[in-house]
């Protein structure tokens, strides 16, 4: 569980988790979601700390199912707000996304 200053904590957990599994792990048999990241991160982070990213993107996967607090990293919370923005980019006008 990612520990956000809300009393909503379980709510905005489970929507990540939903998300992560929609447009990053949705229908990833091979398990790479390398394409998947590039769109999101930094490019030269991407370039530069692929396995890394990798790893950073399961564990907030993994964090999100869980009902323990973790202590989240900068690039962690790169990762988590780099996705949000994502997300928000997609969402683009459509208020009912």
């Amino acid at each position: 569980m990612i520990l956000f200053n809300t009393n909503h904590v379980k709510v905005y957990n489970y929507i990540i988790n939903h998300f992560l599994k929609i447009e990053i792990y949705n229908d990833d048999s091979d398990g790479d979601i390398g394409d998947k990241l590039e769109i999101i991160l930094p490019k030269y982070l991407f370039r530069e700390q692929y396995q890394k990213c990798k790893v950073i993107f399961e564990e907030l996967l993994i964090w999100t199912e869980d009902n323990f607090y973790h202590n989240m990293s900068a690039f962690h919370e790169l990762a988590l707000y780099a996705f949000l923005e994502y997300l928000s980019d997609m969402r683009g006008g459509n208020e009912q996304f």
